[in-house]
């Protein structure tokens, strides 16, 4: 492997090849006068740099979610009552919703005597993500104090079916009880 201006030249196989134009690192005048040379360096080059800016582009995206989530526990922090067990039970409910299996994240719910609203909010969610309408209202309609994760959730997910009246009635509900959607 060379080194040339801060850029890594290679053929295709990442082997050297010979007739390629001249570089310029000492390393490389040695394997020249060999009759050694790569033939295309660019395009090694332009793999590094496209892999660098996907590096770039996930650990953004991890920061964001780390920042949702953060913002999720702090809005539920007054919400927490019992919250060892049930806690558990909201990270399985997130595993849950990505691999959308919404019936078992409604028997989890259905596990728990008082379910808080963290966990409601989790199973909306998992409901919503999955593209279950009519289980993820029955499941939002029977929360005693709706949080606005839930109603995030719930206009996201009539967004997507595009039901824009559900959406607007949505809205009015939730300045109705003083809350403001934060999307």
């Amino acid at each position: 492997r060379l080194r040339c201006e801060g850029l890594r030249h290679f053929s295709a196989t990442g082997a050297l090849t010979p007739s390629a134009p001249r570089r310029c690192s000492a390393n490389l005048h040695a394997q020249q006068a060999q009759g050694f040379e790569e033939t295309q360096p660019r395009g090694r080059w332009w793999a590094e740099v496209k892999h660098d800016r996907k590096m770039q582009r996930e650990a953004r995206t991890d920061r964001e979610h780390l920042r949702i989530r953060e913002r999720w526990d702090d809005e539920m922090v007054s919400l927490r009552g019992g919250m060892s067990d049930q806690r558990e039970k909201v990270k399985e409910v997130r595993w849950l919703k990505q691999n959308r299996r919404w019936e078992d994240a409604l028997h989890l719910l259905s596990l728990e005597a008082e379910p808080n609203a963290m966990l409601r909010a989790a199973v909306v969610e998992c409901c919503a993500k999955s593209m279950q309408p009519n289980v993820a209202w029955r499941v939002f309609d029977e929360m005693p104090e709706k949080t606005l994760l839930a109603y995030n959730h719930m206009i996201v997910m009539l967004g997507r079916m595009r039901r824009v009246d559900k959406v607007q009635n949505l809205l009015a509900e939730m300045a109705a009880q003083g809350l403001k959607p934060n999307h």
